[in-house]
């Protein structure tokens, strides 16, 4: 997997993946309406990556800036719950 993607986070006793998205280089389209061709391909990069990550049977937790600055607890909980 590692010579495949690249990931922030990785858990192997839950065989969890963890990405933290940026809002703005992720595409975040709760908060950018009119996507760039560049957003629209990491878009397209990230769902690559997902299938390929839950075909190997990893979990996938994506989390994007905007929770991670403005709602920890939720980001905390989601965690937990991966976890």
């Amino acid at each position: 997997m590692f010579n495949k993607f690249l990931v922030d986070i990785y858990i192997p006793k839950n065989n969890l993946i963890i990405q933290w998205d940026g809002d703005y280089w992720h595409g975040n389209t709760k908060k950018y309406k009119n996507l760039s061709n560049r957003q629209e391909r990491r878009i397209k990069l990230d769902k690559s990556q997902n299938a390929y990550f839950k075909k190997c049977n990893y979990k996938v937790l994506r989390i994007w800036e905007n929770d991670i600055n403005n709602n920890k607890e939720k980001v905390i909980e989601n965690i937990r719950k991966a976890i």
